[in-house]
């Protein structure tokens, strides 16, 4: 074995007071014909060496003087000696460096020891509630109710970095924006803006009025109907009029589709540029729900734009129902919405319904097979890699539960019971 093997075998480091190349050693002459110790003038003369009465060597091997060990004691002072000079000039070259240099340099030391693994959570609506004060102008923030909130009693990870859209109740200028982004770098959070047609479009649009009735397992033909449409008016201009069906009073309108389709992509794209440029290599980005459908793979293909080393760990959660594959494949985009999931590295669901759904569709509409993995996980093979599908309930919260009960409306309904 080397001497650092023969070491880690006995139990020790790799220290080098514990190295064996630095253990205590003696030189001797030993007569081959014999095989006894001779005399070793060359490490001390004549009545230096003690004999017995028959004139044999004593051979003192348990003595740290024995003239045997001088060799060992002149390599091992030389050792002593440089690594003392060693450390005086480290001392030298720290006492000449200023406080923040010394600090500096240490912290890139152990960054570079200990790479540090990020976590961010990209969800469209930032779990945050901002207010303006119509007196100062000044804006306010405080974390929402949301399980993606950075609150006390919450679970959720906690030193994560937080981004996505805010919703206001006043009209945002160029000043607030840099305002409402500073106040939210405060809390970790970065904000992103659009102008109201785009989100509109994204959001009223192509989210409410196509993706959340499909993922709710409305068939497309029903999505006219009063009793299943939102009422929301997803654009910023006037609908045409032409006199055919799609003047009732129902909102969706299918002609509008491509128009919502395009916001949901340029929207999409927007979170993919702007989380490339915060991420390095084996972050993780947790990335929620239906209205980033898309984001794992665009994110993925901005990495390798901007030539990061290695892509980031991808999570994808959907908080709402997936689809029997018999609703999801009569949208258009359906294809590419799984494609952009299926970029992910995790997707997770709330119940093995809505997984067993996705896979159906993964199956169906993209010909993808899936194995069942140790510890009872779900693998989706796509484009050379293996895509793990989870389920995971989301539980109440106690402490939002118990403070509605507190609540006088509460008390009263349940009186009037």
């Amino acid at each position: 074995y080397s001497d650092a093997t023969s070491i880690q075998r006995m139990g020790g480091g790799l220290d080098p007071d514990y190295v064996l190349g630095n253990l205590p050693y003696r030189t001797l002459d030993i007569d081959v014909a014999t095989a006894s110790v001779t005399k070793s003038l060359a490490f001390a003369d004549e009545n230096s060496l003690e004999y017995t009465e028959d004139g044999i060597l004593i051979d003192n091997w348990n003595g740290a003087e024995d003239v045997t060990y001088r060799p060992y004691r002149v390599r091992e002072g030389l050792r002593i000696q440089k690594s003392e000079e060693e450390e005086k000039e480290e001392e030298r070259m720290i006492s000449s460096m200023t406080t923040d240099e010394y600090n500096e340099e240490k912290s890139t030391d152990l960054e570079a020891e200990k790479p540090q693994r990020r976590f961010f959570i990209v969800c469209y609506h930032l779990p945050v509630m901002v207010t303006k004060d119509p007196t100062t102008g000044e804006w306010q923030a405080s974390w929402s109710e949301s399980l993606l909130a950075k609150t006390c009693q919450g679970t959720f990870v906690s030193d994560a970095h937080r981004i996505g859209t805010i919703t206001t109740n006043v009209s945002v200028t160029e000043s607030d924006k840099k305002a409402l982004r500073s106040l939210l770098a405060s809390m970790d959070c970065t904000v992103l803006f659009f102008d109201d047609a785009t989100r509109d479009a994204h959001y009223k649009g192509f989210c409410k009025q196509v993706l959340w009735l499909a993922f709710h397992h409305v068939d497309l033909l029903d999505m006219r109907e009063p009793a299943v449409s939102f009422d929301l008016d997803a654009t910023s201009t006037k609908k045409p009029v032409d006199g055919t069906l799609f003047d009732l009073g129902s909102s969706w309108d299918q002609r509008q589709v491509n128009e919502w389709w395009e916001a949901y992509n340029a929207v999409n794209r927007t979170f993919a540029v702007e989380v490339a440029k915060m991420v390095q290599p084996e972050d993780v980005v947790w990335i929620h729900d239906y209205h980033l459908s898309l984001l794992p793979k665009m994110l993925g293909e901005e990495e390798k734009r901007i030539k990061l080393p290695s892509l980031t760990k991808k999570i994808f959660f959907l908080h709402i129902p997936f689809p029997a594959s018999m609703i999801f494949k009569e949208m258009e985009c359906g294809p590419l919405v799984l494609e952009g999931m299926l970029n992910a590295d995790v997707v997770g669901f709330h119940s093995f319904t809505e997984a067993r759904h996705f896979l159906s569709s993964a199956k169906r509409i993209l010909g993808l097979s899936n194995d069942s993995l140790e510890g009872g996980l779900i693998g989706v093979r796509y484009q050379k890699r293996t895509v793990v599908i989870t389920m995971r309930s989301v539980s109440i919260e106690p402490y939002m539960v118990d403070a509605v009960m507190q609540l006088p409306t509460t008390i009263d309904g349940e009186e009037s019971l």
